[in-house]
């Protein structure tokens, strides 16, 4: 959390360093000892000479005490207690002659100019989005945040601006090159008279996705009134001589997609207009297109055969360094979704009605009938070595009316469970030792996809989401009419779950993707925390185009081996229809054997264990007369 900011004693020790630093006291004399720097130190990034930055971190967490909570109450969140601390520092320092300037920025719940008079040794940055905005339906509202704060402190201001890859816009592999849009949007600002400068935060995945918008971004800064076009006119000619034409309409090209169907995707959501990316699907397949990828393709071939020597090996960088990797993004999407799309379960379907008891017992027949599911830990295709520490099995069945689902969750520990008695929809029920259950039926004209979470307490909170491009957009105050019942055993905790298929709009003629999660709060000393999920594919809960899918016709499996994923269990040397070397499973350390922490799908994989690296270790299946003559076959492993 932060500081108490209306705490005198605080406020007393910010201004006597801030008189220190403007008065050239040492860091060491005022005792200011930096911790990350390991020594007494100002920190450059805040105070420059003459200058003494009062600002609160990201992710501002407000005090709790009393007289702040009741501040944060307010209309305006409690932003005016920032700027009060800023000019009550201000005001002093010129009471008593401090040369210097105190800087603040127009940021986070503290964007609006205060009903208080600004002292001119205080000085404020304006943090709007800039450049990526320019033409779009925010602009307006951001260039009126800058004129109403030139005309509060009667001076100009300057901009913290943003060009930068991250969160939504953290696009692996796609360049973010903004050449033209960046030096329309200050040309254009500085006409007003509003700015002295600027900061343009620009993180990207490559050096190269910035190189020519910093250029152009530098080139303006010094001079306003420059001629872009003829400047970047002169660059291609310089950097690729005969080659310019084309290198010029691939750059500008590219700026087009990223800047007009990438971040200037401005969608109407419930809470206003949203810059919302493009989904995965129309990122790769509508921008980033198999023919928009030939066209780079042939820019790049026509700019090679022009040139020769410097340019001709600037051209060949560029396609290294831009091209490349965006076909590598869009061809590992495709890799993925090809793999997701065999991601699927078998829902047992039973005509008419279930007959089943929700009572949370998984004793029901119906249950030992269907497929059982196994959750991975989540994520794993990042740390694909993360064990299973307990088992988590998934079952479902659906009648004409109903989807049903069973949870077993195993636990060694039950008296540590996490988990506490709440109310319907409590927004913390995800912090408890639970399950979630995501459903998605694909085919209606909007991405709706709903949740629940269910603690191990039988506490609940269902939530219906919209999927718009790459975000979502919530609804707590949706309710399911689904019934669901919680047991907790000695060794476990189990949840079975009937959900209504008209609440999900469910459509036998299209996919129903779905995805499972639990999560295992226990109590230890160190807070422990481990998530697992069904989808190997997933990079977030919400992304649901890594869910599975859940089958309601029998999977045909067209594998020509048998036991693919080692789910048969072992027979002395046998693992189904593999066969191993009697030696490599006779013994109590066995060379191989099926392991139950560590798998990929179905519960358990074959285990390897080679303690003499001059041994080979091999299991076989004999395909007998199944393989055909000038028959191309595909083998893939995970």
């Amino acid at each position: 959390g932060n500081l108490c900011f209306l705490n005198p004693g605080f406020r007393e020790t910010l201004y006597q360093d801030a008189k220190a630093f403007l008065s050239g006291v040492s860091a060491k004399e005022r005792g200011v000892y930096m911790k990350r720097f390991g020594k007494c130190a100002w920190d450059q990034s805040a105070f420059q000479e003459g200058f003494f930055n009062i600002m609160p971190m990201d992710w501002f967490t407000p005090c709790h005490c009393d007289l702040c909570r009741e501040r944060h109450q307010q209309p305006d969140k409690g932003g005016n207690i920032v700027w009060e601390l800023g000019v009550e520092v201000a005001r002093r320092l010129q009471q008593e002659n401090i040369p210097g300037y105190i800087t603040m920025m127009s940021y986070g719940h503290y964007t609006a100019p205060p009903p208080l008079e600004f002292p001119d040794n205080l000085l404020v940055m304006v943090a709007v989005s800039g450049p990526w905005e320019e033409g779009g339906p925010t602009q307006q509202s951001s260039d009126a945040r800058v004129r109403a704060w030139r005309d509060k402190i009667g001076k100009k201001v300057w901009l913290w601006n943003y060009t930068n890859k991250y969160g939504a816009r953290d696009l692996p592999g796609i360049p973010c090159f903004s050449h033209r849009i960046i030096p329309q949007y200050y040309q254009r600002i500085a006409k007003e008279d509003l700015i002295f400068g600027s900061f343009l935060e620009s993180e990207s995945d490559r050096f190269l996705y910035q190189y020519l918008n910093y250029y152009v971004y530098a080139k303006v800064a010094w001079d306003n009134q420059i001629d872009v076009p003829a400047l970047l006119q002169e660059h291609y000619q310089l950097m690729f001589e005969q080659g310019a034409a084309e290198m010029q309409e691939f750059f500008d090209l590219l700026e087009d997609l990223w800047v007009h169907k990438v971040v200037a995707n401005i969608v109407e959501t419930p809470v206003g207009p949203t810059s919302i990316p493009p989904s995965s699907y129309d990122l790769w397949h509508k921008v980033y297109s198999e023919d928009m990828l030939k066209h780079f393709t042939a820019l790049l071939d026509g700019a090679e055969a022009k040139t020769s020597g410097l340019a001709k090996r600037r051209v060949a960088l560029m396609r290294e360094q831009l091209l490349v990797p965006l076909q590598a993004e869009r061809d590992k999407y495709l890799a993925d979704s090809q793999a997701i799309g065999d991601w699927s379960a078998e829902v047992k379907v039973q005509s008419g009605q279930a007959g089943l008891v929700v009572d949370g017992q998984l004793s029901d027949q119906l249950w030992q009938e269907c497929q059982v599911l196994y959750l991975l830990p989540a994520f794993n295709l990042k740390n694909i070595g993360e064990v299973c520490e307990v088992t988590t099995q998934v079952r479902v069945a659906r009648d004409d009316e109903h989807l049903y689902l069973a949870y077993d969750c195993r636990e060694p520990q039950m008296p540590l469970l996490v988990c506490e008695e709440r109310q319907r929809d409590d927004s913390r029920t995800w912090a408890d030792s639970s399950l979630e259950i995501f459903l998605y039926q694909e085919g209606g004209a909007r991405q709706f996809y709903y949740q629940w979470i269910i603690n191990a307490m039988g506490c609940l909170t269902d939530i219906e989401h919209e999927r718009i491009g790459a975000k979502s957009i919530s609804n707590l105050g949706w309710n399911s009419s689904c019934q669901y019942a919680v047991q907790r055993l000695e060794d476990r905790w189990t949840a079975e779950v009937k959900i209504p298929l008209a609440e999900i709009s469910f459509n036998p003629d299209r996919p129903l993707r779905g995805n499972f999660n639990r999560s295992r709060y226990i109590k230890t000393d160190a807070p422990y925390t481990k998530l697992y999920t069904w989808s190997y594919f997933i990079k977030g809960f919400h992304a649901i185009d890594a869910y599975g899918i859940l089958s309601m016709e029998p999977l045909q499996d067209n594998n020509l081996l048998q036991n693919g994923t080692f789910s048969a269990p072992q027979k002395g040397r046998t693992f189904g229809s593999w066969f191993a070397h009697q030696d490599d499973v006779a013994t109590d350390n066995p060379r191989i054997s099926l392991d139950q922490s560590l798998f990929i799908k179905d519960g358990q994989s074959i285990k390897f264990n080679n303690q003499a690296p001059e041994r080979r270790l091999l299991i076989t299946q004999y395909l007998d007369d199944q393989l055909k003559e000038n028959t191309t076959y595909h083998i893939s492993f995970m």
